[in-house]
């Protein structure tokens, strides 16, 4: 009998996630475009493109197949990247149904039209077959998880029903998922933490003191929160798990995808060098401009974020623009 869980994505978290689950004898199905990795899992047991030197437990099963992957699943755990949600929920709409439940732990927005995931999953899958929807994110380093790292995440849906059932599966005594009423919420400040995780990097790459890591990341905290409230998140999620707490794990963390490009930008390498060197998205690069856009769109004047987006997308001098940025702050 195939798994109760299927996951789909087999990068860094999806990986992971099917590791920890595997490790409590809990299997699941996970799903992977890529012919390559798929054979690595299957024959080696091992994902040597996003998660080399971790063993990925036999009960954990892998397909290429989409329609494979979701025939027969309860809960099926969304971990692509989020420029890529829209392209795969197209795909996932033929085959889904509405006793399924889809749980969305990409963090991002539609570069295209700058709704949320649970958005363009909502516009992608017809409301006939659509399965109920379920958002996650938090401090989550896939690196500290896959360790059996106590870690504790945010979990939100429409459904109690739905929110109950992932939370069954998903749940281990090391990894909790704590409910929230904001699903809206979830995912903007899980979207949002990584432009001033771009920030940290910025500072730890002019070696800078961490007075200023502590004004960007406290004083961005506030305009996160102004923002994703803005745009109909509930203001004291942005100071939960899925706000504060992740943020301080994608600003500090030397493991930080975000966090590490903009110490490379800050140091002198161009967005283009920086991607070519990464094997996996920095969500925060999109999600910088997407930001600044629907910033200027409700009339906000957000100083880091906005100088985070003169330095990211416009070349602007780092060191001079968060003189700048400080120089401008005020009560």
């Amino acid at each position: 009998m195939r798994p109760p869980l299927t996951i789909l994505g087999a990068g860094n978290l999806g990986t992971t996630l099917a590791i920890i689950l595997g490790q409590a004898d809990r299997g699941s199905l996970l799903w992977t475009i890529e012919e390559d990795v798929a054979e690595s899992i299957q024959k080696k047991r091992n994902n040597f493109r996003y998660l080399p030197g971790e063993t990925i437990p036999d009960c954990v099963e892998v397909t290429t197949d989409l329609q494979v992957a979701v025939h027969g699943a309860e809960v099926l755990c969304l971990t692509v990247p989020s420029h890529i949600v829209r392209k795969v929920a197209r795909s996932l709409s033929p085959h889904v149904s509405r006793d399924q439940i889809l749980v969305d732990m990409a963090k991002g927005f539609d570069p295209e039209t700058q709704q949320r995931m649970l958005e363009v999953l909502e516009q992608e899958i017809p409301v006939e077959r659509r399965p109920a929807l379920v958002a996650v994110s938090g401090p989550s380093i896939a690196r500290e998880l896959v360790r059996g790292v106590p870690t504790a995440v945010a979990i939100a849906s429409e459904s109690p029903r739905a929110l109950e059932r992932a939370r069954e599966l998903l749940e281990l005594p090391f990894f909790r998922l704590l409910p929230s009423n904001d699903p809206a919420g979830l995912e903007l400040c899980g979207a949002l933490k990584n432009v001033l995780a771009i920030g940290c990097g910025i500072a730890d790459g002019l070696e800078l003191a961490l007075n200023v890591k502590a004004a960007i990341l406290a004083v961005g905290l506030g305009e996160l929160a102004t923002l994703a409230e803005a745009l109909g998140a509930r203001r004291e999620t942005a100071y939960g798990l899925a706000g504060l707490g992740d943020l301080l794990v994608t600003g500090l963390s030397p493991q930080s995808r975000n966090r590490t490009l903009g110490e490379q930008i800050a140091r002198g390498k161009s967005l283009e060098e920086i991607r070519k060197s990464m094997v996996e998205v920095a969500e925060g690069v999109s999600t910088c401009a997407i930001a600044h856009d629907l910033a200027k769109k409700h009339g906000l004047n957000l100083p880091i974020l906005d100088g985070l987006h003169a330095i990211v997308h416009r070349g602007a001098d780092p060191r001079s623009t968060l003189e700048s940025i400080f120089a401008s702050l005020s009560a």
